[in-house]
């Protein structure tokens, strides 16, 4: 692996720590960078966050029994749609 001097543009092969022309320390200059952008990550997939109906153990039987018949009609819609999106995508390939 060869890594090119950002100050004296000297390619280094191997896997240096410091410049062989110059000094220059590739480790700091590495962690200078990681340190300026802490939040940084690759990106990856879509997250396709849903927003679903919560269901409460400790709520009454009677507001439990409506929220999982909720529950279960978003779970059925968005199935369907998962489908339809699903075999428009194939269509469109």
């Amino acid at each position: 692996m060869e890594i090119k001097c950002p100050k004296c543009s000297v390619w280094t092969e191997g896997h240096p720590t410091n410049c062989t022309a110059c000094g220059f320390d590739f480790h700091a200059a590495a962690q200078k960078r990681a340190e300026s952008h802490p939040n940084f990550s690759a990106p990856g997939p879509p997250k396709f966050d849903f927003p679903m109906l919560h269901l409460n153990p400790n709520d009454p039987w009677h507001t439990r029994a409506g929220k999982r018949t909720v529950h279960a009609i978003q779970v059925v819609v968005m199935t369907f749609a998962g489908g339809m999106a699903w075999m428009a995508y194939w269509i469109a390939v």
